[in-house]
């Protein structure tokens, strides 16, 4: 039976993988709400500049003039805020993603390297069986031969 000494380094590996991918959609679907909540804040400060353009045409006062401003300045740094967590949030994606390739990396040397020790193991079973199947042949030639020998010395007798 095939036993791999790296087997739990292997494993291990395995699970590492298996943990950066994890983290990896976690860190992308984080990277998407920050996106979905920039987006949601531009569409506000597009539709607050839309209702303040409109105010214009019929004559606003002053004091909505300051409010609505007040509120654009306010969606703005709100926005710049979003941008900049958008991405940090991209960032982590990034790290992420490097981390989910090196384990990945990790992980498949150890595979390759396995798959060559089972390749020698198989070969070293090859050669077994066939140094067993030589030993029989060889074995019965052998009793064939005596039991041929003797047959032509009881002939000749």
């Amino acid at each position: 039976m095939f036993r791999f000494s790296l087997q739990r380094v292997l494993e291990l590996k395995a699970r590492r993988e298996e943990a950066a991918a994890t983290a990896l959609a976690r860190t992308r679907a984080g990277a998407e709400e920050a996106r979905l909540a920039r987006e949601d804040l531009e569409a506000a400060r597009e539709a607050g500049a839309l209702q303040v353009a409109a105010r214009q045409g019929r004559g606003p006062t002053v004091g909505e003039l300051r409010n609505a401003g007040f509120l654009l300045q306010q969606l703005d740094e709100r926005i710049e805020r979003a941008q900049t967590l958008e991405r940090e949030a991209e960032a982590r994606v990034a790290t992420s993603m490097a981390a989910l390739t090196a384990a990945s990396q990790e992980r498949r040397v150890l595979d390759r390297l396995r798959e060559k020790h089972l390749e020698g193991w198989q070969a070293q079973q090859t050669q077994i069986d066939r140094q067993t199947m030589d030993a029989i042949a060889l074995t019965r030639f052998t009793q064939k031969s005596a039991a041929t020998d003797r047959e032509h010395e009881e002939t000749e007798d």
